[in-house]
């Protein structure tokens, strides 16, 4: 079986596999695997094959094997048990939020563009880089500058140059803006090969994908439609899953009770034996309603605030030549939920940070109303963290007067479960950081919330109920988000 390598040294974006000259199907094939770390099975006994234009949406909860799945198909990583088969003359193109990590800050994207082919002309390269947003002066802007959602666009822009047939795409909408959202649409509905996506964004999935495959209960459940097909069908497959393992459950007590009413008789003591081993080779059935516990998020506002939460008066703001506001003027009233939306770099963000207090301004005034207490949620500014802390700890800081186990509920949401909440916070990664941040902005007792892309970093389960608490927040609230299907439901 030929090995998975990088297409090119100075490139994390795309991996590739020797061509041959004709594309085979299916693409690729997994046989019987055990996918996982280590001696840890996450997915048992997979049985998957990726056929020539096959358009997937790949879910399931954080930590139920969804990266574990597409490094095992990047070849990334090694299949615990079983095979992996991949067709000839096959491109793998594979896009993740840490690769723009990997990006030169000192460089332009017309020269990671160069290093790529660097025997290709400027200008083919410049016609190629103006289609990702990045025409003109802006391709030889420095890397360095760029919001995360136009390094994102950058990646991407780096991904398509090497035309892959297959498209492993991991949260590749996070960090874009609602244009480069639709751009990436277009994009992929022009795009001839085949497409695997993770994604939160279901506006996204309903519009990209013709089938979802559902990391379960360590297996893959496939549905053959889009995010839309695939609700109404889970909830189907779970309401009889759920009466299937209830039958199986008073089946397992009737057959119990006959045990023990033979086992202390001599005559009947075989029989007991015989429905004991008949119970051990049952099947078990799931109790479904275990993969998700519905929690409630209620939020504890102390205070009402005066009419007026924030006001902005002539306010101008630039970075340098980049100039954000200009003599801008604007209130925020109590019950405002307010969504700032715009192209990246633009300054949603910045603007987020001046109303509260947080940037400074050139010129201009803020002014704060009667008893606001505020509550900020940015995913760069977590130094507020004490990193001595456990998880649990630190949210006990926040004065909420939540029991252990209310708090331990609350971080179950924000995919800190069992022992996690005992973790450290100098240990944890950025997004779960971001996600204690946030979840301390949840059980705050502030009346006025900002929150500045606060779904980033959680999956779509989480994404609902975060919706659904902020639906039933009494406050006021202004929030920047990409994310399409969230905005409609929150602002």
């Amino acid at each position: 079986m030929p090995m998975v390598q990088l297409a090119h040294a100075d490139s994390p974006f795309s991996f590739t596999l020797p061509a041959s000259d004709k594309l085979s199907s299916p693409l690729m094939t997994l046989k019987f695997a055990d996918l996982g770390h280590g001696d840890k099975t996450i997915l048992s006994k997979v049985n998957f094959s990726l056929l020539p234009g096959m358009r997937i949406g790949l879910l399931g909860p954080n930590g139920a094997g969804k990266s574990t799945l597409i490094k095992t198909l990047t070849g990334e990583l090694r299949q615990l048990t079983g095979k992996r088969l991949v067709g000839d003359h096959l491109t793998i193109g594979y896009f993740s939020q840490h690769q723009t990590e990997a990006l030169d800050a000192q460089a332009s994207p017309l020269l990671h563009l160069q290093r790529l082919s660097p025997d290709t002309k400027e200008q083919v390269h410049r016609d190629f880089l103006g289609g990702f947003g990045f025409a003109g002066d802006a391709a030889l802007a420095t890397v360095g500058n760029f919001s995360g959602g136009e390094k994102a666009r950058l990646a991407l822009a780096l991904l398509a140059w090497q035309r892959p047939n297959l498209l492993l795409l991991d949260e590749p909408t996070n960090h874009l803006d609602l244009p480069s959202i639709e751009w990436l649409e277009k994009y992929l509905q022009h795009y001839q090969g085949s497409v695997v996506i993770v994604s939160h964004d279901k506006y996204f999935l309903n519009r990209m994908v013709t089938k979802i495959v559902e990391v379960y209960q360590q297996q893959l459940n496939i549905y053959a439609g889009n995010y839309d097909f695939y609700e109404r069908e889970k909830a189907v497959r779970i309401e009889l899953q759920q009466k299937a393992f209830e039958n199986q459950q008073d089946f397992i007590r009737q057959q119990e009770r006959l045990v023990e009413r033979f086992r202390a008789k001599a005559s009947k003591a075989a029989m007991a034996q015989s429905i004991i081993k008949k119970l051990d080779r049952l099947e078990r059935i799931e109790d479904a309603e275990l993969e998700r516990p519905n929690m409630r998020i209620n939020f504890r506002v102390d205070k009402t605030p005066g009419k007026v939460l924030a006001e902005l008066h002539h306010v101008t703001k630039a970075f340098g030549d980049n100039v954000i506001i200009e003599n801008a003027s604007a209130e925020i009233e109590r019950g405002d939920k307010i969504a700032l939306i715009g192209a990246n770099g633009k300054g949603k963000s910045t603007l987020l940070r001046i109303i509260a207090g947080s940037e400074q301004f050139s010129q201009g005034e803020r002014k704060w109303g009667h008893n606001v207490e505020e509550s900020f949620y940015a995913q760069h500014q977590l130094e507020a963290l004490d990193l001595n802390n456990t998880v649990i700890d630190e949210m006990k800081l926040c004065g909420s007067q939540m029991t252990d186990l209310e708090l331990r509920s609350l971080l179950g949401c924000f995919l800190f479960t069992g022992d996690d909440v005992e973790k450290k916070i100098r240990i944890l990664s950025g997004g779960e950081k971001a996600r204690v941040a946030l979840a301390k902005v949840i059980v705050s007792k502030a009346n006025f919330l900002m929150l500045d892309e606060p779904t980033n970093h959680l999956d779509m389960h989480s994404c609902d109920l975060l919706i659904e608490a902020l639906n039933k927040y009494e406050g006021s609230m202004i929030l920047v988000s990409h994310d399409r299907y969230f905005v409609s439901k929150t602002a």
